[in-house]
């Protein structure tokens, strides 16, 4: 791609992984292409492929600003090449699709230190399907939460989460994420966030899955008394006896918000 000037989108997506061979060959055969968008299906580039193209990023020479590389078993190795490169903050990606590459919670770390730097120009990514794990979405709420960054987007779960107006960068009073398939990792982020968030004072997770530790991250943050929130709507999550013991806690702590919404079986409990 260094040798590409005028590629600006790149997808290797791959439905059906084949392995690494033939991805270095497609990739130098065009190069010199006057095109601003290639597809390349079924290449498979692995975590070897990811360094190389980790490799191009740092260099600087490239504008490319789309990469889709879901599918290809890039592995935590590969994931943490595309980290250490994109924070050189010598790439133009704006989007960048991970999803289902098994970066596990190590290449969640590496994006999140990379986030960190401050020289990311990512505005959306998708790391759906990773098992990041709990440890890997901190990690990342943390990153976001604390630094200035461009990213609008992530995915974790189903949803791109709209980083903007949790964080409160892009303010709104009222945010509707009810019925979204959100899960613990998509909870774990949304707390973190919404704890430095002095707009937001209305949110429905109605009917997601984030269970009773997405419950307890989201109660951590209210508990913090940082967060301006007055409504919360937790409504058909089964949220479990561990969830309701954290927002009675969370109501103790007398820095909770003032509307709260759970089942009522689970109300019951506390």
């Amino acid at each position: 791609i260094s040798a590409a000037p005028f590629l600006t989108s790149l997808d290797l997506s791959n439905d059906a992984p084949k392995g690494r061979t033939g991805s270095k060959a497609q990739l130098s055969a065009f190069a010199s292409r006057k095109t601003s968008s290639e597809a390349l299906p079924s290449i498979g580039i692995g975590a070897i492929g990811a360094k190389a193209l980790a490799g191009a990023l740092a260099k600087g020479k490239s504008v490319l600003t789309s990469l889709d590389l879901s599918i290809n078993s890039i592995g935590e190795t590969g994931a943490e090449a595309l980290a250490r490169a994109l924070a050189k903050g010598k790439s133009f990606l704006t989007s960048l699709d991970l999803s289902n590459n098994s970066i596990g919670e190590t290449g969640a770390e590496a994006l999140a230190r990379a986030f960190a730097s401050g020289r990311l120009t990512l505005t959306l990514l998708n790391l759906q399907c990773n098992d990041i794990g709990p440890k890997g979405a901190k990690a990342l709420a943390n990153a976001l939460a604390s630094g200035e960054v461009a990213l609008r987007f992530i995915t974790l779960d189903t949803l791109a989460l709209p980083v903007g107006q949790l964080r409160g960068t892009e303010p709104v009073e009222m945010l509707d994420l009810s019925s979204k398939g959100l899960g613990v990792l998509s909870a774990i982020l949304i707390a973190k966030l919404i704890e430095y968030n002095t707009a937001l004072t209305s949110l429905d997770l109605n009917n997601n899955a984030i269970g009773a530790p997405g419950t307890q991250a989201l109660m951590e943050a209210l508990a913090s008394g940082r967060a301006v929130l007055t409504s919360l709507n937790l409504f058909g999550n089964c949220i479990g006896n561990d969830g309701v013991v954290a927002i009675a806690d969370a109501l103790q702590s007398g820095e909770s918000v003032l509307s709260l919404l759970v089942s009522p079986k689970q109300v019951s409990a506390v």
